[in-house]
């Protein structure tokens, strides 16, 4: 059994997931994300399994937007949200260990997505950066205690924050590997991953 760097450094294909929240939808759950892990955990289950079933050797848990920071928008309550972060922890654990008689190893990658926050000069236009950091690193913390093959940085176009995140990662887990996924926004074609 290969560890995720290991797997990476053998020259080996790796397929990784796809979106989480418009498949989610796709089959009748919520629009809100981290809503599902608590209203239609079987969904969520679903999706990890559908995946893995279609060749993913890594899933991404349903972490995309739960950051104390975007959640406070959302006004969905701290408690709330600590129960869903563990709850799509749980889920994406629990599909990976049940995959692997049959698939393999599964690597489970926990999923962070942007904040919502204006970033401009390097600084957060509502926050201290400081402040996006200690919000990102609650979620790396939670994420850490299950056992993930790497930090998952989702759609960010932001370097600044993208950098806070890293910040966050390194200071809870400086070992674990971070990959990203950047958005790039053009005025002729709209923007591209």
């Amino acid at each position: 059994m290969k560890d995720f760097k290991e797997l990476c450094l053998s020259g080996e294909p790796v397929f990784l997931d796809g979106g989480m929240g418009t498949y989610i939808q796709q089959m009748g759950g919520d629009l809100f994300g981290a809503k599902n892990n608590l209203e239609h955990p079987d969904l969520v289950r679903r999706v990890h399994d559908d995946y893995i079933g279609a060749g993913s050797r890594v899933i991404t848990t349903n972490t995309f937007s739960l950051n104390e920071i975007y959640m406070a928008k959302k006004e969905f309550e701290s408690e709330n949200m600590g129960i869903s972060l563990n709850r799509a922890m749980e889920i994406a654990c629990e599909a990976a260990v049940a995959a692997e008689s049959t698939h393999g190893k599964i690597h489970v990658f926990g999923g962070f997505g942007p904040c919502g926050e204006l970033f401009m000069r390097g600084r957060c236009k509502n926050y201290e950066n400081e402040q996006v950091v200690d919000s990102y690193a609650v979620q790396a913390e939670t994420m850490s205690k299950y056992p993930i093959s790497a930090f998952l940085l989702e759609t960010f176009f932001d370097l600044t924050e993208t950098g806070l995140v890293v910040e966050a990662c390194k200071r809870v887990n400086p070992d674990l590997p971070i990959v990203m996924s950047l958005t790039f926004a053009t005025a002729n074609k709209g923007g591209a991953t």
